[in-house]
């Protein structure tokens, strides 16, 4: 068995959900079991999930999406996926040579950069029993699929949970520091106009 996460971009948007309609109906095959499902849309830059599926594996409702792939959809459409989408897309453009990219970035970098403004993608946790049995599934649909080992996309997904709490935490941190900064200066202002206060008094009566 061969455990994958899918990332597959829809050129129809209405065909994403005509697609995991039908995945629904028949999550297990002789080719391929599915876990977790869920499409996604970026709008604004911002990725959110629109529909999703969880076929029993890791929650009780399957309506409610678990695992890899709600963990997946959270960070893609946390900070931390606005950060790749965001100043990697303009550092993509201008500095950093393609195939570079796709040999060095990041799993998460490349679902994020792989959804562009106004894309709708379906992200599918898998275990195919030969490869391309997902793919063979869903071919008469117009899709552009990348698959990853589903190992290694958790392990990225763990390091975003740490990353992204250190930088919660140095924001705090930062916030806090400006806030006493702010309160510091506004105490030597409020000091300088009580003084002046007096010395007007004092100038009035000529003392």
């Amino acid at each position: 068995m061969l455990d994958h996460v899918f990332s597959i971009n829809f050129a129809v948007e209405s065909e994403a959900y005509q697609a995991l309609t039908e995945l629904k109906k028949a999550p297990v095959t002789a080719g391929y079991v599915l876990s977790q499902a869920a499409i996604v849309k970026r709008e604004g830059g911002v990725i959110s999930v629109k529909d999703s599926f969880d076929f029993g594996t890791e929650t009780h409702d399957d309506r409610v999406i678990g695992g890899i792939i709600g963990s997946l959809t959270g960070v893609l459409g946390g900070p931390i996926g606005m950060l790749f989408y965001g100043s990697l897309g303009a550092l993509i453009g201008s500095t950093v040579d393609a195939k570079d990219f796709a040999e060095n970035a990041s799993i998460l970098e490349k679902v994020s950069q792989s959804i562009g403004e106004g894309q709708t993608a379906l992200l599918i946790m898998a275990s195919e029993e030969h490869s391309g049995a997902l793919v063979e599934r869903l071919a008469k649909f117009d899709t552009v699929t990348e698959k990853y080992d589903a190992a290694e996309v958790e392990n990225e997904i763990e390091e975003a949970a740490k990353l992204q709490k250190q930088m919660e935490k140095d924001a705090r941190k930062q916030l806090r520091k400006e806030k006493t900064d702010e309160q510091k200066a506004k105490i030597a202002a409020k000091r300088e106009e009580i003084r002046a206060r007096f010395d007007g008094i004092k100038a009035k009566l000529g003392k």
